[in-house]
């Protein structure tokens, strides 16, 4: 994998329910390795894009692409392990409980007061 591949991108995703714009244009790219966080006030659609990542939603416009190949999730098939697949596949590390997170956060930075 070069320099400029991503190992998960999404490429102005758009998500509505009904009148509601959830994400508008969203775009994302993540090297396998990298850390990230979404950060962001109660409805800016955090886990709605994250919902379209791993295949819950649908996006109404937009595409992902994972290791540069477009992915479609077809039907309603969410496993809650899916996500902890999909992360691990981009080269993320999972954790589900907010311990385990800041673990994860101080194993990856040098911030030790997390």
């Amino acid at each position: 994998m070069n320099e400029a591949t991503f190992g998960v991108e999404a490429i102005a995703m758009t998500m509505r329910f009904g009148d509601f714009t959830a994400l508008d244009n969203v775009e994302l790219k993540v090297r396998p390795g990298s850390f990230h966080a979404l950060l962001g006030e109660n409805g800016a659609g955090k886990s709605t894009l994250m919902n379209v990542l791993y295949g819950l939603y649908q996006p109404d416009e937009g595409e992902i692409l994972i290791d540069d190949e477009p992915v479609t999730f077809t039907g309603q098939h969410y496993d809650p392990e899916l996500s902890d697949v999909f992360f691990s596949s981009a080269g993320l590390p999972v954790a589900r409980t907010f311990p385990a997170s800041i673990a994860i956060i101080q194993s990856h930075c040098c911030a030790s007061s997390i």
